[in-house]
């Protein structure tokens, strides 16, 4: 039993390592598709990349519906998208990242756009998980 038990830890530890580089790939696919559809101001472009968990204001009701009211009312946002992925982003352990690099500094105080993705283990995919500003 013991001697299964390991084996499986192995096996899964050797297929987690061998993801690693295809992990960051879909993670830098996934901004580079974001930043696009962030520059085309098509809204619906822009939603097939919102889950339907989306935090997009700190009152908001963290919906994808609730983004797409939000972002309709304020267009001027989806530039401000594209440019915070422009800074670049910064990993913050296995699952997770944040744009621009400094939002995830731990001594920096960081106000402006922010955006965050996770790592879903559920469905082997990275998903975008939040765009906020503020505090």
């Amino acid at each position: 039993m013991k001697s299964s038990f390991l084996a499986v830890a192995l096996l899964y530890g050797a297929a987690t390592a061998a993801d690693e580089p295809q992990k960051h790939d879909d993670i830098r696919y996934l901004i580079m598709d974001l930043q696009s559809a962030a520059l085309s101001g098509e809204l619906q472009q822009l939603l097939a990349f919102i889950p339907p968990h989306f935090k997009y204001s700190f009152g908001g009701d963290d919906s994808r519906e609730g983004a797409a009211r939000y972002y309709r009312e304020y267009p001027e946002k989806l530039p401000q998208l594209y440019n915070t992925l422009a800074q670049g982003c910064r990993r913050q352990g296995d699952d997770f990242y944040s744009c621009p690099p400094q939002a995830a500094q731990r001594d920096v105080i960081y106000f402006g756009p922010r955006a965050g993705f996770n790592f879903d283990r559920a469905s082997g995919q990275w998903q975008f998980s939040y765009f906020l500003e503020g505090d």
